[in-house]
């Protein structure tokens, strides 16, 4: 896989600063990098990463140290710690992972993992490497260890880092288990369906970066989709799962993660010049970007916390298509219940502003409002929204949950939703 551009402050460097950028490069120009950057042979690179890391903080030493020490449970709470949203450590996760492939280690911290796996700890981070270390030893969980809850967070965190093949059997046998656990079904019958890697496609997700290019193999591609990845940066499914369907819309395709979970409201950690930073300088490097590549056709597509951003961007730079997937509007305060009528209040304020800025544009995107039919949260800005004709709903039946992706791929509707937002044909069927 091509090296990530480290956009940020390397894992090197002890001091903490605000600025992430290694220069004083602003949107424009990291585009032109982006979308230029060769290999050492001259050609132009099918991937283009860039890596944009909370503090330069080197966690792969500490660790080191804690294993040479025998000090095992002191460095599965340091790996909890680096494999969680906060730090999203690659280097960690390499690290543990090569552990767990090795005998003499796996003998080692299985056991630690199962007890946390049997206390049920619902710590994705722990499920994860447990599963992984079960599938290098050739096993499989056994009914009843834990919850079925953890396995479904756990099989999401564990599909984050490596191929749907690899977990496709792990996945199938415990929903096997479980068969009355609607979303275990969903991620089986999913992973069972998704389509095998294509022969020019290299990408693969880069977990800490923020920026991530899959350039098309056509080189005449005119077409670009821009992906605002959720709350976990994921697409729904995780990035890489994701990338099957995407990959085979021959468009660009940009991938975008708000590593600070902010919903993009101070745009993306590897386009900040200062602490807070500006959402504009997203919009900029897009516009950019999509002029640099030669898209004359741009799509976007917004799951979750990406969904309304998504809007915005496109309402920014000019864009042909939204897709709005099971959108989310942040919360003032997460100690407000959701159903509590001021936070209702705010999210319907919400969706009428961004109604009337979408009135306003000259040449508003076609957006495409997809959410479960039976999760009143979710529909609550579509149906606002749909007041104006460049707005379309579809509403799926019996799902009545925010997680929509799995439970499209199941129903054979996923494939026609990505092609649409990578702007192929014209008409929207999910029917």
């Amino acid at each position: 896989m091509n090296e990530p551009l480290d956009n940020s402050v390397s894992a090197d460097r002890s001091s903490r600063r605000g600025n992430l950028l290694q220069s004083e490069e602003g949107p424009q120009a990291l585009a032109r990098r982006m979308a230029q950057a060769r290999d050492r042979e001259g050609t132009l690179r099918p991937t283009v990463q860039f890596v944009a890391h909370p503090d330069g903080t080197d966690h792969t030493g500490p660790l080191r140290a804690l294993l040479t020490e025998g000090r095992l449970g002191d460095a599965l709470a340091l790996c909890v710690e680096c494999l969680g949203p906060r730090y999203r450590d690659e280097h960690i996760r390499r690290v543990v992972f090569a552990l767990l492939r090795r005998p003499v280690w796996r003998r080692r911290l299985m056991p630690l993992l199962r007890q946390e796996v049997v206390a049920r700890n619902l710590n994705p981070v722990l499920g994860g490497l447990y599963l992984y270390g079960l599938l290098q030893a050739g096993k499989m969980p056994r009914m009843g260890v834990t919850s079925p809850l953890l396995w479904a967070y756990a099989i999401v965190w564990l599909l984050d880092h490596c191929e749907p093949e690899d977990a496709r059997a792990l996945a199938r046998h415990i929903a096997d288990q479980y068969p009355r656990i609607t979303f275990l079904e969903q991620v089986a019958s999913g992973l069972e369906q998704v389509p095998p890697r294509l022969p020019h496609d290299d990408f693969r997700d880069h977990w800490s970066a923020d920026i991530q290019l899959a350039r098309s193999s056509d080189p005449s591609c005119s077409r670009l989709l821009i992906c605002f990845a959720g709350m976990f940066g994921r697409m729904g499914t995780p990035i890489g799962t994701f990338h099957r369907w995407a990959s085979r819309t021959d468009a660009h395709i940009v991938y975008l993660k708000d590593l600070r979970r902010n919903f993009y409201r101070t745009g993306i950690a590897s386009l900040t010049r200062e602490a807070g930073g500006k959402v504009e300088d997203m919009h900029v490097f897009l516009r950019s970007l999509a002029d640099e590549l030669g898209a004359t056709r741009t799509g976007i597509y917004g799951i979750s916390m990406g969904g309304i951003p998504a809007v915005e961007t496109a309402l920014a730079i000019g864009a042909d298509r939204v897709v709005w997937a099971a959108g989310a509007v942040e919360r003032d305060d997460r100690e407000t219940p959701y159903d509590d009528p001021s936070e209702a209040a705010r999210r319907r304020q919400r969706a009428e502003e961004l109604l009337a800025r979408i009135s306003d544009s000259a040449s508003p995107p076609e957006i495409a409002c997809v959410y479960g039919e039976g999760f009143p949260t979710d529909a609550e800005m579509p149906l606002i929204l749909d007041a104006h004709p460049c707005v379309s709903l579809h509403p799926l039946e019996g799902l009545s949950d925010h997680n929509i992706d799995f439970h499209l791929v199941k129903a054979g509707r996923f494939e026609p939703l990505v092609n649409w937002a990578a702007c192929n044909g014209k008409r929207l069927e999910l029917s």
